[in-house]
C-alpha cells in the first residue's frame, strides 16, 4: 500500500465520499442534527469546486478507501481522517506533512480511525456535549451512551451518585443587578480555564477576549434576545447562574456557574434539571454545551443527569514520538 498526495484527476471522485463520511461520524456522535446535514453536506462539498481546497493537502491510499485531509491554510487542522489499516504508515507520513507543528482535529465517538488517533499526542482543547431534553432525569441512567475512549475518566463509574438528592434549588430569571457579578465569576473562570490549554497566554489576554464577546453577544445584558440568563436559588439567596442561549428547537449552554460558598451540596445537578424542565415547556428539545478539559467536574455532572460527549478537540502533536523509531516515506 502507498500513501500519496491526491492526484488533481482524483479529486472529483474522492470528495463526495470524504463528505459523506464527514456528515456520517457527526450524525452517529450526535454532534451534527440531521435537519442541519444538508447544509452542512453542501458547505463542505463547496469546498472541492475547484479542485484540492486552498492550503489542504489530502493524502490517500491507491484506491482512495482511505485518506487524511490537512487544511494548513491557518493553523494546521486535520479535518478529516478515515484510516483502517496500517495506522502507524498513517501517522508517519502526516508527520512529514506536518513537521514539527501541532494540528488541531476533532474526533467523534463510534468513529472508524481510532487505531490512528491511539498513535498520536493529544491535547484535548474543547469537549463537547449534548443531550436530547426528554432524557434528562433526577435518576442516573444504567446506560448512559457515554463513549469511554473518548470520555477519558469521564465515565458512569466515576460519578458517585448513590444517595445523591436533588438540592432544593429554583431558578428565576436574574435581575440586571446580579449579572454583574455573574459575568465577572465566569470571566474570571473561563480565562483560567483557557490558560490551562494555553498556558503560553495569561489570564488578563483573556479576560479582555471574554469582555469583548460578552460585550458584543450580551449588549442587551439580560434582556438580550435569544438569551435567558437564569440565577439559581435556594429558598434564601442567590447561589450561582446559569446561561443559555436559544435557537429554536435547539439551546446551548453558555455557562452555569455555582459560587464558591456553595458548592459541593448538588446545587449544579439540580440547576441543569431544573433547567431541563424550563426548557422543555418553552418547546426546546435539545440543549448541547462546549467544555474544556478544566471543567470536569461539571461534565461529569451532565453526563450523570443524561448528556453525552459528542466530540472531543485535540490538538496533535509529537508524531514522530509514537512511530516507535521507525520512518517512511511518503508514496512508499
Amino acid at each position: 500500500m502507498s500513501i500519496r498526495e491526491i492526484k488533481p484527476i482524483e479529486v472529483a471522485q474522492l470528495a463526495p465520499r470524504l463528505v459523506d463520511h464527514m456528515v456520517q461520524v457527526r450524525t452517529a456522535s450526535g454532534s451534527l442534527r440531521a435537519a442541519r446535514a444538508p447544509r452542512f453536506t453542501r458547505v463542505q462539498a463547496d469546498r472541492f469546486r475547484v479542485g484540492v481546497p486552498h492550503g489542504s493537502r489530502i493524502l490517500v491510499n491507491d484506491d482512495l478507501s482511505e485518506w487524511l485531509w490537512l487544511d494548513s491554510a491557518g493553523n494546521p487542522d486535520l479535518v478529516d481522517v478515515h484510516v483502517v489499516n496500517d495506522p502507524q504508515r498513517w501517522v508517519r507520513a502526516l508527520s512529514e506533512v506536518l513537521g514539527p507543528q501541532a494540528a488541531t482535529c476533532s474526533i467523534f465517538p463510534r468513529g472508524d480511525s481510532e487505531g490512528f488517533f491511539a498513535r498520536v499526542e493529544q491535547q484535548e482543547i474543547q469537549i463537547n456535549l449534548a443531550a436530547d431534553l426528554q432524557r434528562i432525569s433526577a435518576l442516573p441512567e444504567a446506560d448512559l451512551p457515554i463513549n469511554k475512549a473518548l470520555g477519558g475518566d469521564l465515565s458512569p463509574e466515576s460519578i458517585n451518585t448513590a444517595g445523591t438528592k436533588r438540592a432544593n434549588i429554583h431558578l428565576r430569571s436574574m435581575s440586571g443587578g446580579e449579572l454583574g457579578e455573574y459575568l465577572s465569576s465566569i470571566l474570571h473562570s473561563w480565562a483560567r480555564h483557557q490558560v490551562a490549554v494555553y498556558p503560553q497566554t495569561t489570564v488578563d489576554h483573556w479576560i479582555q477576549v471574554g469582555s469583548d464577546d460578552l460585550e458584543q453577544r450580551l449588549h442587551d445584558g439580560v434582556a438580550t434576545p435569544g438569551h435567558e440568563i437564569l440565577a439559581v436559588c435556594t429558598e434564601s439567596q442567590m447561589v450561582g447562574g446559569v446561561w443559555t442561549e436559544i435557537d429554536g428547537q435547539c439551546s446551548t449552554m453558555q455557562y452555569l456557574y455555582i459560587y464558591g460558598p456553595h458548592r459541593g451540596h448538588g446545587c449544579s445537578r439540580a440547576a441543569l434539571i431544573g433547567l431541563a424542565e424550563r426548557l422543555r415547556a418553552e418547546g426546546v428539545r435539545r440543549i448541547q454545551a462546549f467544555m474544556v478539559p478544566g471543567q470536569r467536574h461539571i461534565i461529569e455532572v451532565c453526563m450523570s443527569v443524561g448528556f453525552k460527549v459528542t466530540e472531543r478537540v485535540v490538538r496533535i502533536s509529537s508524531l514522530e514520538s509514537r512511530s516507535h523509531g521507525t520512518h517512511g516515506q511518503l508514496g512508499s
